[in-house]
């Protein structure tokens, strides 16, 4: 879909001044076909494959000529105003840094599958509660954090970091950069009106990649108070997640995750020292008790549904409880 997307970005109602292919070392014939058929975009080859989504938009914020930057992925069509509407959300208020679209699947259009949510106090995606697309619209631009499709504007990510390229691919790959920017005071925002379309994939698992990037944010930027304050609610929760992924064959991907973890400390040591000097807002005026979300191929088992719903609804008292102590 390399090229089809391209071309809905040509046909934008405001076009983009230059369009920019990171190449994270293809094999496929890929980059040859966008030289022959779209002459006019820019290559910037990766100097080797690194499988890392957040090394790959660093490089095209590095490489940018110019301060807002759309940054999308290979394989979906962006709506003729989508730039548009998230240009405008951008310059809505001086503080906006990130402006994300919404994610639709080629056979629901009028549904939601992705959009950037709150992030839960437990460092867990938090439930849609909106996933009608017009509903969303009706409501306007509200806070979010993660979703790769995204408009940055690279003076603002620029002193938030980056995105971290210690991540794995997986969960808040995109969204690490956000709940940086948003502890430093700047506002990230999802914006329902610009829609995106996404041809349905195939279920790729991203077990580790959650576990992984999970523990990499809680220890790296989470405040030590919050950390020893949400640490029975945390154990709780870890014991029911292990527990299912040695139940459904990912319990190796766990501990894989957390192996790897363990042997990037000296790297969390100096991002946690970088978030803990920058922020301006401290974790309790930025995490969310909203219910917990439950992974896609799941929400149709009404009982898992049930079990979440429960187990977020305890949850959410224990932290207004652990708020008096924060």
């Amino acid at each position: 879909m390399l090229c089809e997307t391209i071309a809905s970005i040509k046909s934008m109602e405001q076009p983009p001044d230059e369009i920019l292919l990171v190449d994270d070392g293809s094999s496929d014939g890929s980059v040859s076909k966008v030289q022959q058929r779209h002459q006019d975009v820019r290559i910037v080859l990766m100097p080797e494959h690194t499988g890392r989504p957040a090394a790959v938009r660093n490089a095209a914020l590095r490489a940018a000529r110019h301060r807002y930057v759309l940054l999308c992925d290979n394989d979906i069509q962006l709506a003729p105003d989508a730039v548009d509407q998230l240009m405008r959300a951008m310059r809505s208020q001086p503080d906006v840094a990130v402006c994300s679209a919404v994610v639709v699947f080629d056979d629901k259009p009028g549904r939601i599958e992705v959009r950037a949510h709150p992030l839960h106090f437990l460092c867990w995606s938090t439930a849609l509660r909106v996933r009608d697309l017009a509903e969303a619209k009706a409501r306007g631009p509200c806070p979010g954090i993660g979703c790769g499709i995204q408009l940055v504007d690279r003076e603002a990510a620029a002193q938030g970091g980056l995105f971290d390229e210690n991540l794995a691919l997986g969960w808040m790959d995109d969204g690490d950069l956000h709940l940086r920017l948003t502890l430093f005071g700047y506002r990230c925002l999802s914006v329902p009106g610009a829609v995106t379309v996404h041809r349905r994939a195939r279920k790729v698992s991203r077990i580790y990649g959650q576990v992984h990037n999970r523990w990499y944010l809680l220890l790296s930027h989470y405040q030590l108070r919050t950390l020893i304050v949400i640490a029975p609610a945390l154990v709780v929760f870890e014991l029911l997640l292990i527990g299912y992924l040695i139940r459904s064959g990912e319990g190796g991907s766990y501990m894989r995750a957390l192996r790897d973890v363990w042997a990037k400390r000296p790297q969390i040591r100096a991002q946690r020292r970088k978030v803990q000097v920058q922020r301006r807002l401290p974790d309790k005026h930025v995490l969310s008790v909203l219910d917990l979300d439950l992974p896609r191929h799941l929400r149709d088992r009404k009982s898992l549904v049930s079990v979440f719903h429960r187990l977020s609804a305890s949850f959410r008292c224990y932290w207004f409880i652990g708020l008096l102590f924060l």
